[in-house]
């Protein structure tokens, strides 16, 4: 009796740590379109097959569904953090075009079970500008963008992944 007891609380505390865990990863990401990602999106809603139910349910409590984008819906999270923000999920860039001032610094964050790369350019004419090392899950890379101008990039290893990031005078 009392060891079954044991069983179910450490169950408990082990599902409760999950939850928490994917509703403070939401808090940092969940500042995508609702309709596309938010609380009841397709994939990386908090319902979806790719949010926190599908994570869990899925490939385990803290499978890689847990880390899907917008789990908290539009207007989560902090604003200032998320806005410079790239994060690589389900073998894309989310945002796929983001807008930026001159001086800004962008952050890719890795939360696919496979590594990735960010590598300025197109796959057959990448410029050199910026280039990651492979990111493992939740590696992350940043770069800052001291020039006006449009920064085409893509994951070396999956050339079909790619991005566009806006520089602002």
């Amino acid at each position: 009796m009392a060891s079954e007891k044991n069983t179910l609380v450490a169950l408990g505390v082990v599902a409760a740590i999950g939850i928490v865990a994917a509703f403070v990863i939401g808090y940092y990401v969940g500042t995508y379109s609702y309709s596309n990602y938010g609380m009841m999106g397709p994939g990386g809603g908090m319902m979806g097959s790719g949010g926190m139910m599908g994570g869990m349910m899925g490939s385990g409590m803290m499978g890689p569904g847990v880390m899907g984008p917008g789990m908290m819906g539009p207007g989560a999270g902090i604003q200032s953090a998320t806005q410079n923000t790239v994060i690589i999920t389900n073998y894309a860039f989310y945002p796929d075009i983001l807008t930026v001032k001159k001086g800004t610094t962008v952050t890719w964050i890795n939360m696919d079970p496979v590594p990735h790369t960010v590598e300025a350019g197109t796959h057959e004419k990448p410029t050199g500008k910026f280039e990651s090392q492979l990111l493992g899950r939740m590696e992350s890379f940043s770069y800052t963008f001291t020039e006006p101008g449009t920064y085409v990039y893509h994951c070396d290893p999956h050339p079909y992944m790619t991005g566009k990031i806006i520089v602002e005078g």
